[in-house]
């Protein structure tokens, strides 16, 4: 556009347009200054734009006068100097400026307010309220729909709310549907209920439609009182997505109806009447058929008298319960029941417990006490493991040994935690007829001195030389073993509390009375039972050469707990370490985790002859590419053979922490990502000789690694100077996937034709933040590859569409994508994209050939397209994105030019290098985008798309 007016000193236009749906919006923006006294060129900034409010994305148009340079500023601190960006913005409202120049120096500025508005699709329950909800409601033979203020506030609808108003016509089976995002799953709750308001009786039918199996209705009848609340009961147990209301149904009816809080409920069922209840010693059994009121004690935790929150179930169908509402404030919150006489375990085995909640895995403790003693005591915990709001039945087993010593009952529920929750009892009473829970076995011997002989560390004596001291801010004490059986009968053991807020280094330690000299020692294993109380978790059993608590890490073993509630023996495999004394021995659960109040329990720490596998030692090295394939084994423990840690994280050779598998080796590098490390760490080294790509013909490198925390991906980069300046030239990334067990990862350089690479680094997860996770790795070698990247082979899913929408994503943005079966190239489908005012409409793969795709390289996209119309305005894009792993946003790269043909058929063959990090693969957008024109028209068939590499 050209600014015809002069000595104007400044012209602004703006334009906006924005479609019923809102789904789109173009505004244009000029301003500019003309004077007959100055010398051309004078440039001319105006842009327009287009907003997809289904993803936030703006694509700007801009069509500035003689400027060669651009300079966007989007107006949350990011910019762009490409010519019509494309930029994903969050709900909000951005001033976006775009400053064009030219090489003359000549400059003009152009501003624009866009508002970004992300509508939601809709979803039970339904209320009509959502502001941003797009509810995009249907209505048919003759039916009207509107979403209006509540007209009456009674009934079953007393609130002041926005409700849909359905005013019919009065013809048979009209009505509305609208199609809902998460599909309605009938498999457990089978009920729709929605209020819905007549002033006359009516018959109101209910139809489920586009779903796994065929469509299913239920009617249900009005009274015609104002707002009532309808119940649908259902059969059916498919899935479905789209709801259909017929107010009146096969009967005609005239007239304005209201709904409003469509919701799908559990299928009621009436509860069960309790029918006997006792709070006396003798036949306990608290079942809530009555209030039993202050007979129940709160403290931290309050009581009340409650309607069972869900009867439809197998558990648990009786109509009262007691309610317990638990105070985050207190961390030992509880209730308390004492009664009359001492609890009678010889003719029972234990206490029943009922419990519900919308949490999930939460601990119960069921601990008794002598009223006038509280010393003497014991205590059962259990953790539940049904899903949330479920009523599930657990058992606290109490031997006969017990018995006669017990007068008052506690009940804790996350004991030890701040935890805020609401929780439900039921049915709490005796159970058994006295076989009880076991008997434990006194501990008959112990050793804590290796002097002595080997250890057996059995607690059998509960004082402070025998207790293993906890640190960190954590607890840990000698107590009685909270689950006698299975491999551990024994009646004292070790409790550990990981108390909520506790450090994460925190563990449990101990100086022993004499040092362990492993140059003397000939039993090198040891062995300790342990019970998580909570969680599955690994434990690191550490022998340090100090005495506790001063440290100085000389070996650390790690083995898994793998049950919850049960006694398991862990072995800690010493055997490959021949000399060296230690003084002192730790032990920690989930070493480097956030503390949550987790408890464990060990016991029997022995010392017995060990059987693991010995380590390998290393036969060959070759860190010097000039005197063959790379081999780096760590066989030389030296500066030089070491790859050095930087960004303050800590790397050294070591042995080699878990022998077995595909890693029998004794010496490997362990990398540790301190806590507070910088995001950008890793480990590096300048090589002796250059590899050259030009002349190797073995590229692909492969390296063991074993993650002792997390799984996680891991970036190998070969740099074209000396470590540690840095020239990033080739980047390759592989994923860990298991914790504890040794991998060997494949990074392919394979597609490298040309450069010398000095220097090798090594990231573990790569731009995260650190927090103290510990990495080791071995074993670089370099092997000949089969071609890298995928060669020829083609990264696109079904890009025939053959097989549908497959792989596909298809975005309507108020145009329409579908599957065409009429036209082809080949095959006998191909993608149809249908265009209008404003609209945005497309097909997308989405972040596809993650590990396969190459970094740095360029790569090939083909893809047929026939033009069936591109009228005013109307434009074909095509857009790669190279995506990441984290929060960086991803590189767009945009194909051009795209060939087209009017009634036939073009291929196209564009080109793009991909970003340096495609950690999340890449993904592929093909789209047609009209512009603000009534008569703006596009419809475009693709077909046969692929993209392979260069």
């Amino acid at each position: 556009m050209k600014i015809s007016l002069n000595n104007a000193k400044l012209i602004t236009a703006a334009l906006v347009i924005t479609t019923l749906s809102g789904f789109f919006a173009m505004v244009t923006f000029l301003t500019g200054c003309i004077d007959d006294t100055e010398k051309l060129p004078k440039v001319v900034a105006v842009f327009t734009y287009t907003v997809n409010e289904d993803t936030g994305t703006v694509q700007f148009f801009n069509v500035s006068e003689r400027a060669t340079k651009y300079l966007w500023s989007f107006g949350d601190n990011t910019t762009s100097t490409e010519k019509d960006p494309v930029k994903t913005y969050a709900a909000g409202t951005y001033e976006v400026t775009l400053k064009a120049s030219n090489n003359a120096g000549a400059s003009n500025e152009a501003k624009a307010t866009v508002t970004v508005v992300i509508k939601d699709k809709v979803s039970l329950p339904i209320t009509f309220d959502g502001i941003n909800v797009d509810y995009e409601v249907t209505t048919f033979n003759g039916a009207s729909f509107a979403i209006v203020n509540n007209p009456s506030e009674s009934g079953t609808n007393t609130k002041v709310t926005k409700v849909g108003s359905i005013t019919n016509s009065g013809t048979q089976f009209e009505g509305m549907f609208l199609n809902v995002a998460v599909p309605i799953d009938l498999a457990t709750k089978k009920t729709i209920a929605l209020n819905v308001r007549s002033t006359k009786p009516v018959n109101v039918l209910l139809k489920l439609e586009e779903g796994t199996s065929g469509p299913v209705e239920v009617s249900a009848s009005h009274g015609g009182t104002g707002w009532e609340n309808l119940v649908f009961n259902f059969t059916s147990a498919a899935k479905y997505s789209r709801i259909t209301l017929f107010i009146g149904g096969a009967t005609a009816t005239t007239g304005t109806f209201f709904v409003d809080d469509i919701e799908q409920k559990v299928t009621e069922t009436p509860c069960t009447p309790e029918t006997v209840q006792s709070i006396t010693t003798a036949d306990f059994n608290i079942t809530f058929k009555t209030d039993p009121g202050t007979a129940i004690g709160s403290f931290d935790a309050v009581y009340t008298y409650a309607n069972n929150p869900n009867i439809n179930n197998a558990v648990n169908t009786s109509c009262k319960v007691g309610k317990i509402e638990r105070s985050g404030g207190a961390l030992f919150a509880n209730n308390q029941i004492e009664l009359s006489s001492k609890l009678d375990f010889n003719t029972h085995s234990g206490f029943k417990l009922k419990v519900f909640s919308a949490a999930t895995g939460y601990s119960v403790l069921v601990k008794l006490e002598d009223k006038l003693n509280t010393n003497l005591n014991t205590e059962v915990s259990k953790t539940t493991t049904v899903g949330t709001n479920q009523w599930e039945e657990l058992t606290f087993p109490f031997a006969g040994s017990q018995s006669g010593k017990y007068d008052r009952i506690i009940l804790f529920f996350q004991l030890n935690t701040n935890t805020t929750a609401t929780y439900y009892i039921d049915d709490f009473a005796y159970y058994g007829t006295g076989s009880g829970g076991p008997v434990c076995t006194p501990e008959a011997t112990e050793n804590i001195n290796p002097a002595n002989g080997d250890i057996n560390w059995t607690f059998k004596t509960s004082d402070a030389a025998h207790t293993f001291e906890a640190f960190g801010n954590t607890a840990g004490a000698i107590v009685a073993n909270p689950v006698v059986g299975g491999i551990n009968t024994s009646c004292n053991v070790e409790k550990f509390t990981k108390t909520n807020g506790c450090e994460t280094w925190s563990g449990l330690g101990t100086t022993l009375a004499t040092a362990l000299d492993f140059g003397v020692i000939t039993k090198k294993v040891f062995k300790m039972k342990v019970l998580a109380q909570t969680q599955a978790t690994a434990v690191t059993l550490r022998l340090e050469k100090l005495p506790f608590p001063d440290t100085e890490p000389s070996q650390d073993r790690v083995a898994n707990v793998t049950q919850v509630g049960v006694w398991q023996e862990l072995t800690f495999d010493f055997s490959d370490v021949t000399t060296g004394t230690f003084k002192s021995m730790i032990i920690y659960f989930e070493r480097n985790a956030n503390c949550d109040g987790d408890i464990y329990y060990f016991d029997d720490i022995t010392q017995v002859a060990g059987s693991a596998p010995v380590c390998t030692p290393e036969a060959t090295e070759n860190i010097n590419p000039a005197n063959g394939d790379m081999n780096w084994t760590f066989k030389t423990n030296s500066v030089a053979n070491t790859f050095e840690a930087f960004g303050n994280t800590a790397g050294a050779i070591v042995a080699n922490p878990v022998l077995g598998g595909i890693n029998n080796s004794c010496n490997v590098e362990k990398f540790t990502k301190t806590n507070g490390c910088e995001t950008w760490s890793g480990l590096g080294t300048t090589l002796a000789t250059a590899l050259d790509f030009g002349v190797i013909t073995k590229k692909v490198f492969k390296m063991k690694v074993l993650a002792q925390t997390q799984t996680t991906a891991v970036t190998l980069r070969l740099e074209k100077l000396p470590f540690p300046d840095t020239e990033p030239s080739q980047d390759r990334v592989a994923n860990i996937t298991q914790v504890g067990v040794w991998q060997e990862l494949t990074f392919d350089f394979s597609d490298l034709t040309t450069g010398t690479f000095k220097s090798m680094i090594i990231y573990f997860e790569r731009n995260a933040n650190c927090d103290g996770d510990v990495y080791y790795f071995d074993d670089i070698t370099q092997v000949a590859g089969s071609g890298g990247g995928g060669g020829s082979t083609n990264l696109i899913t079904n890009g025939g569409f053959e097989s549908g929408d497959t792989g596909w994503l298809l975005f309507n943005n108020n145009g329409a994508t579908s599957i065409s079966s009429t036209e082809n190239n080949g095959g006998t489908k191909s993608a149809k994209i249908e265009s209008g005012k404003f609209d945005n409409p497309g097909i997308k793969q989405e972040r596809f050939a993650v590990g396969t795709v190459l970094a740095n390289t360029q790569y090939e996209v083909k893809f047929d397209v026939k033009q069936q119309a591109l009228a005013d305005g109307a434009i074909v894009n095509a857009f790669v994105f190279s995506e990441t792993s984290n929060a960086n946003p991803a590189v767009q790269h945009q194909l051009t030019p795209i060939t087209l043909s009017q009634g036939n058929w073009s291929s196209n063959t564009l080109t793009f290098t991909t970003a340096a990090d495609v950690s999340g693969g890449i993904s592929l957008l093909i789209e047609v985008v009209c512009g603000g024109a009534d008569t703006c028209n596009g419809v475009v068939y693709i077909d046969n798309v692929s993209i392979t590499k260069k």
